[in-house]
């Protein structure tokens, strides 16, 4: 009788650990552990200066299709080889930015730029470039960034050293200006 009710007793055991198992699939499979969504383009654009102000950055230029060179992250490129249900798709006669720049700077001190590299709709990295001395300014801002996109790669590096800042357009300065010249 003992080896009958040994057998019963691994039975029992091996239900109640695939009772567990199952248990703890469908609580990790919950919204509450997803992955938050990735962000769209115009979403960033949108309200990216809104999250800098935030943080106590004022911003003193914006370009759409920024000059910059930002690469394709690795990640992205290899996405862009499979197929996946949440690819977006604009309309022939729309096209999607693949870069933005914002710059902006924290109580008079140096510029920070905030570079947007999209890939396919949605954001594909953030890269913060600052002059050397501004660290610490260009991690307060990356902090706000994640906060408010906490899915998105962002990465800090310090300004190459025979880079120039240039100053924003006057189309931009116009814009950030209220559209009066000064």
């Amino acid at each position: 009788m003992t080896s009958s009710a040994n057998g019963c007793s691994k039975i029992a055991l091996g239900f109640a650990f695939f009772i567990v198992c199952v248990a703890a699939v469908v609580f990790l499979a919950s919204p509450k552990f997803r992955n938050p969504p990735r962000v769209l383009w115009f979403t960033f654009n949108r309200d990216a200066i809104s999250v800098m102000n935030s943080a106590g950055f004022s911003v003193v230029g914006v370009t759409s299709m920024s000059p910059e060179e930002i690469p394709d992250p690795f990640g992205a490129r290899i996405r862009a080889l499979l197929r996946f249900p949440d690819r977006m798709r604009l309309p022939a006669n729309e096209f999607e930015p693949t870069t933005l720049r914002i710059i902006a700077q924290r109580q008079g001190r140096g510029e920070v730029r905030c570079l947007a590299r999209y890939h396919e709709g949605y954001v594909a990295v953030i890269l913060l470039r600052y002059p050397r001395g501004l660290q610490e300014e260009a991690a307060i801002l990356k902090k706000a960034l994640h906060a408010a996109y906490p899915r998105e790669k962002i990465e800090l590096e310090e300004n190459p050293p025979a880079y120039a800042s240039t100053p924003a357009t006057p189309a931009i300065a116009l814009w950030l200006h209220g559209g009066q010249r000064q």
